[in-house]
């Protein structure tokens, strides 16, 4: 039997020894558009006082992530005070998890983590996992494009909608 285990053990070291492993990313950037700060964070008032656009910002549509189910439409909204808010639709579900959180980010992949020096934007916890509900977004979008719903203990992705820019 030690005969074996010393035989286990030198092959282990050998394969270990042999081998060098690299990994280059060449995924293509899905997120190729340039995003703007449609809330203008430079100071101004904001809201129809300034003549900044009142109503829908952009929107999208939420859609399930790591085998969760996630539906419904999301939007960006400048009130009339100036205020950016995130709106879920009546039409908005989302598979039910522990600590959901809702996230604004310029990425398109939260993976592990909610980053903040990666631009993204915690809003808070998530109200219900179904229905229309809203997060003031402060100080204004800062051309963050993608909605999360995002399982904080687990570190999971729930659900992702793309917001593009109203027309």
């Amino acid at each position: 039997m030690t005969g074996q285990r010393l035989w286990l053990g030198v092959a282990a070291a050998a394969l270990a020894a042999g081998c060098e492993a690299s990994f280059v990313d060449q995924r293509e950037r899905r997120d190729a558009f340039q995003a703007v700060d449609l809330a203008r964070t430079d100071g101004g008032a904001g809201g129809a006082a300034d003549g900044l656009p009142v109503g829908e910002l952009a929107s999208g549509t939420f859609e399930g992530r790591a085998g969760h189910a996630g539906s419904g439409t999301a939007e960006l909204v400048r009130e009339a005070d100036g205020r950016v808010v995130l709106r879920f639709g009546s039409d908005f579900t989302v598979s039910g998890v522990p600590g959901p959180v809702v996230v604004l980010s310029s990425r398109d992949a939260l993976g592990g983590a909610i980053n903040a020096t990666k631009g993204d934007l915690h809003l808070g916890t998530l109200v219900a996992s179904s229905g229309a509900q809203s997060y003031p977004v402060p100080g204004g979008d800062g051309g963050r494009r993608w909605a999360w719903v995002y399982c904080e203990p687990f570190a999971v992705e729930i659900a992702r909608a793309r917001l593009e820019v109203t027309p």
